[in-house]
């Protein structure tokens, strides 16, 4: 989950996570992001590699 600031390019990688796996990703309390940099290159990386948080994060806390 993600709490800060929410730039244009975060709120489409957000989109975009959710259209592919079903889910908003900042609804993953299970995970906490401080950084948006950090938040965002997991969500670019989840979009590029089509795996979700858990799948890309290894099932660790951010």
């Amino acid at each position: 989950m993600y709490y800060g600031k929410e730039t244009d390019e975060l709120k489409k990688a957000r989109e975009e996570y959710e259209g592919i796996f079903g889910y908003d990703p900042n609804g993953e309390i299970e995970l906490e992001f401080n950084e948006q940099d950090e938040y965002l290159a997991v969500l670019l990386q989840c979009i590029e590699e089509k795996k979700d948080m858990f799948d890309v994060l290894g099932g660790e806390e951010a």
